[in-house]
């Protein structure tokens, strides 16, 4: 059911024409939406309103270019869509849609580049200029864990804009957001609408902010509730066996090992060369008497031990290192220029100079094996930590822990991930807008 105000057009811009999409579950195949047909104009504020589960996102997805149509046409500007493209850009709901190692400006200069669309002046002028509409000029140098999530949002709006798609597709932007900043939210992208006049399709479940934001609304209802099953199949049906086959992650990498297998054959029987090139099934011989030999597994436990050694040494000292640098001010800045000094440089390129220190032998490959480890293991560890929030610290400080027992009791702890030194979200306190 479609509810028409007044729309500002002057032509249409998408047509979506009897469109059935549907997506596979790991068990199921989902029939999404059946035969939906709406047209959106130029500036039109088009909203996709409907419960959970009615099809909404995925239909956005479909005119975003994501999931391709079982039956009907999704037409831009006169084209079927057939892939992503710059001329949509979309803004989603999660807060996590910006890249975090990217300041604000790098955000919003990162899809104009990566496209060519804008050259990097023109693209960092466009990208200043959008990040001031949304009123976050001063922000542009700050990184995105250091913003709210409405400014995040902005953020992601600004990205869209500085793009001019011919159509912004807007996901439930605002549904993570507080009332009050949601409200915000919606009275600003009106604002933002008023002055530069862009098409937007925007989905939603809110009927209230539909009515707020939207001059047309386009109400979807869940394919079971609507439709007879009868006439369309099965609207979530089992996958059938070969589905089940195809969808196997597992089974589709052994085909691929097969294929290379097989292609590793073909290629090394004719060739001849066992020295240089041997055929599959003599390196498969090979692997099998070198393991009921015992040749293998001692030369793979000897591999192992200079590899936990090389490791075990280079995250001890990474430890040392990352609590230095989280006690005192000269410990963070020893680390710093330390890790821009040999981060960056190759461990392939110390072998050299080890085996002139060392000589050969395991003391030159665990020297190779430390510098490995250490400067990755050092920095993300100190990441880690420094996002651990200052409520948390100066607690710590408080009950006078210093130094390993302050990493040990406050910052591990606070961290749980940082305890295994792998992946940290960085994620100080937000400043509010």
């Amino acid at each position: 059911m479609a509810m028409d105000g007044s729309s500002s057009g002057d032509g249409i811009l998408l047509e979506v024409d009897a469109v059935t999409l549907q997506y596979k579950t790991p068990q199921h195949l989902v029939t999404a939406t059946y035969r939906v047909s709406f047209a959106v104009h130029r500036r039109d504020r088009f909203i996709v309103l409907g419960p959970s589960g009615c099809g909404k996102s995925t239909l956005l997805k479909g005119v975003a270019g994501f999931l391709k149509p079982v039956e009907g046409s999704i037409r831009l500007n006169g084209k079927t869509i057939e892939k992503p493209g710059p001329d949509r850009m979309m803004v989603f709901q999660e807060f996590d849609q910006l890249l975090p190692w990217k300041t604000v400006k790098q955000n919003v200069m990162f899809p104009m580049v990566t496209s060519g669309k804008f050259s990097g002046r023109e693209a960092g002028d466009r990208a200043l200029a959008a990040i001031d509409k949304v009123g976050l000029a001063t922000f542009a140098d700050i990184y995105p864990h250091m913003l709210s999530g409405g400014m995040k949002q902005r953020v992601a709006i600004a990205r869209a804009m500085a793009m001019e798609p011919d159509i912004l597709l807007m996901d439930e932007p605002f549904a993570a957001l507080d009332a009050l900043t949601r409200r915000k939210m919606q009275e600003e992208l009106l604002q933002l609408w008023q002055d530069i006049g862009f098409t937007m399709l925007f989905v939603t479940h809110s009927i209230e902010e539909a009515i707020i934001v939207g001059n047309r609304i386009l109400v979807l209802s869940p394919v079971r509730d609507t439709l007879d099953a009868s006439n369309i199949g099965e609207i979530i049906r089992p996958l059938s066996t070969w589905e089940r086959f195809s969808s196997n992650t597992a089974v589709r990498r052994v085909f691929i090992l097969v294929v290379l297998a097989t292609a590793w054959q073909a290629y090394s029987v004719p060739l001849d060369n066992p020295l240089i090139f041997p055929t599959f099934t003599e390196t498969l011989g090979s692997l099998w008497h070198a393991t009921i030999t015992g040749e293998l597994p001692a030369r793979v436990v000897a591999s192992l031990k200079v590899l936990l050694m090389g490791y075990a040494a280079g995250v001890a000292l990474a430890v040392v290192l990352t609590t230095f640098a989280v006690s005192t001010r000269i410990g963070t800045d020893f680390l710093s220029t330390l890790t821009a000094m040999f981060n960056p440089l190759p461990a392939i390129a110390l072998l050299p100079l080890a085996l002139l220190w060392f000589g050969l032998g395991n003391p030159s490959l665990i020297f190779v094996l430390i510098h490995s480890v250490l400067w990755p293991v050092s920095l993300n560890t100190h990441s880690g930590f420094l996002s651990v929030s200052d409520t948390l610290r100066m607690a710590g400080n408080n009950y006078g822990l210093t130094g390993i027992r302050f990493v040990m009791r406050i910052l591990i702890p606070a961290r749980p991930a940082s305890a295994s030194f792998s992946r940290f979200s960085s994620r100080p306190p937000s400043r509010r807008s």
